[in-house]
């Protein structure tokens, strides 16, 4: 029988108390390859063990290429480095990022709209945003969007 492949586990924590409640959570479970990847938000490290029960704790700051870097398929962190490209300007990057994490996660609503946003004005926005009201009808922000760029396609016809 060939050994269980290995489980990353990301746990992003505040330092709150609540973070010993959800590290014993992690401990107590059965899968046998599992890695904790406890990513500080907070500036300041909590003081917690290097393992947490059987499963060894790695500490990883809160930026999204420290998180990418231990963990190149987590969604969250794609998502988080595509809106720091966004906002840095660079919505070509953005797209590509918030494209891996619908890649990862296609029914994810959020990452459906972030990945809308970032494409600016190409054809794919309208099938974005399409889809985000797909999987969350009540997304306000996709619903906006998508009768603003439809108003302007109208306007838009000859």
């Amino acid at each position: 029988m060939s050994a269980a492949p290995p489980a990353s586990i990301v746990v992003r924590s505040t330092g709150r108390p609540v973070l010993a409640e959800a590290l014993a959570v992690i401990a107590a479970q059965t899968y046998p390859a599992i890695e904790v990847v406890l990513v500080d938000a907070s500036g300041h490290p909590p003081p917690v063990a290097a393992t947490c029960g059987p499963f060894p704790i790695v500490f990883v700051a809160a930026s999204a290429a420290a998180l990418l870097s231990r963990c190149p398929c987590h969604v969250g962190a794609l998502s988080l480095a595509g809106t720091l490209h966004a906002l840095q300007g660079d919505y070509e990057e953005a797209a590509r990022r918030f494209r891996l994490a619908v890649d990862e996660s296609p029914e994810d609503a959020g990452t459906q709209s972030n990945l809308a946003q970032a494409l600016g004005r190409s054809d794919e926005v309208r099938e974005r945003y399409r889809r985000t009201l797909e999987l969350e009808p009540g997304h306000a922000h996709a619903r906006a969007r998508l009768a603003a760029l439809e108003a302007r396609l109208e306007r838009t016809k000859p």
